[in-house]
């Protein structure tokens, strides 16, 4: 079996954390996996819930001094697996508040074993049969939506925080943009761009107390995901723009010589276009 790690990302927990954590440790398959729990800035008032889990040797707590968001803390758990468990095949991402159930881990876990030549992200993908928030099934259902236009990627469950991500991407996701939940859409159009497969598993969709323990910022955290999309199609639009006006200018000047100025202007204009959309692209 390949070594995994996981990853907890953790802002002012409550105690589900505490049953998560216990519920993963007695599965017979955690062994020899790595935990890492990330506490972004939860404050002192949370300290008792850290200081629990601290006390099992399995455990390994990283603290954030304040809260710098989900993106960046998924960003220290890869940092710090890079460091210190070079070895890891991959890191299986799952939130805190008890919204994701330790058997839909493995069973991402198990795809990603099944397919790990490949080198794919695995997402746990919730199917939102039930009853779901209002705000969650719209937010998942507008992204999917706009992330398919926009890039073409069609994923059933943008939002979820069930993910396996091979080591080999850690270094370059540390160093892709995104702090807070942007980041996981970021990640997604990065796979897209560096053709990288995805696969989904579905897994139950489970919203405890009508998902109160969340801390998405419907407006704030929003803008910030659809930021991602604007930036994307606006590369791409140019791109276009760019790609027309070379054309067209190159047909001017070619168009009394003795070859085929279409295919020589089509060329040019779509190589530099390229390197434009490509170049942008890496700056996002």
């Amino acid at each position: 079996m390949k070594t995994i790690a996981i990853i907890i990302p953790a802002y002012e927990p409550n105690e589900n954390l505490i049953t998560l954590v216990k519920m993963i440790l007695e599965s017979s398959q955690t062994n020899d996996c790595p935990l890492i729990i990330v506490n972004d800035g939860s404050g002192p008032s949370y300290k008792k819930i850290f200081d629990n889990l601290s006390k099992d040797n399995n455990v390994t707590i990283i603290n954030h001094q304040q809260n710098l968001g989900k993106g960046r803390a998924l960003k220290t758990a890869f940092k710090f697996l890079q460091n210190h468990y070079p070895d890891v095949e991959a890191a299986v991402t799952i939130d805190s508040d008890g919204q994701h159930t330790v058997s839909d881990m493995w069973k991402c876990i198990v795809e990603f074993q099944q397919k790990g030549n490949e080198n794919p992200i695995i997402l746990g993908s919730r199917m939102f049969s039930g009853k779901i928030p209002f705000r969650s099934k719209f937010g998942n259902i507008f992204t999917r939506n706009f992330l398919s236009a926009a890039s073409g990627l069609s994923i059933s469950d943008t939002q979820t925080g069930l993910r396996v991500i091979p080591s080999i991407y850690f270094s370059e996701l540390e160093n892709l943009e995104g702090e807070r939940f942007e980041y996981e859409m970021n990640m997604l159009i990065y796979a897209k761009e560096n053709g990288i497969k995805i696969y989904e598993v579905p897994i139950e969709t489970i919203y405890l107390e009508k998902n109160e323990s969340s801390h998405f910022d419907p407006i704030k955290d929003s803008l910030r995901i659809y930021h991602v999309f604007l930036k994307f199609i606006i590369s791409s639009l140019t791109s276009f723009f760019i790609d027309i006006v070379i054309f067209t200018v190159l047909m001017f000047i070619l168009k009394d010589q003795n070859f085929n100025s279409i295919f020589l202007s089509s060329i040019v204009a779509r190589v530099i276009s390229a390197f434009y959309n490509y170049t942008m692209n890496q700056k996002k």
